[in-house]
Order: C-alpha cells, then structure tokens, then sequence
C-alpha cells in the first residue's frame, strides 16, 4: 500500500496452503505481522483477496492506494498495474443511497 503506507499484506505458501499474513509498520523498515482472521485468499489460476477496509483502520474519505507484486527469490517477478497504482477513496455513509438508481 501506498496509501495507508503503513500496512502491506502478503500471500505465503505455508504448510500446503495460501495464507494471508498483514503486516502492520512500527517504524520505517521495522514491520510486525498481525493475525489476519479477517482477511481471505483464494489461490487458482486467479488470485482472489478480500480485505475489509476495517483491517486497514480506515475512516471514510481516506485515500486508498496500493499495487499487486508477484515476487519471487525475493525479487519482483511481475506487478499490477504494471505502472501507477489502483487508487481510490473510502466510501461515505451515503455512498450507497447517493449511488443508487431505479
């Protein structure tokens, strides 16, 4: 995540299964993992992740902006989009009702 920049989630391969791990920063370079109930991975030929914003301790109007890395021997293999990040804001309470169409 660019945006809160103090918060990554990583995919491992542990003990014959995908598990998400999220990684909270206590400093720059020193991060702490957290236990990620919340979060949920399905690993196929598409990678598919659910995060609720709540795990992020975001509020709404909070800029969220983040990208997706594929590394490798700790190398980066592949990373989507491969230029710029998914960025977006976190929804208002009216996001539903202001958005909604009969």
């Amino acid at each position: 995540f660019l945006a809160p920049p103090d918060r990554r989630i990583a995919i491992q391969f542990v003990d014959g299964r995908w598990r998400p791990a999220f990684a909270v920063a206590l400093r720059p370079g020193e991060w702490t993992i957290r236990e990620a109930p919340q979060l949920a991975v399905a690993v196929d030929d598409i990678v598919e992740l659910a995060v609720p914003l709540e795990s992020l301790d975001l509020r709404p109007s909070d800029a969220v902006a983040f990208s997706v890395g594929l590394l490798e021997n700790r190398g980066e293999r592949e990373r989507y989009p491969s230029y710029g990040l998914v960025e977006t804001q976190v929804p208002g309470e009216r996001f539903e009702a202001r958005d909604w169409r009969a």
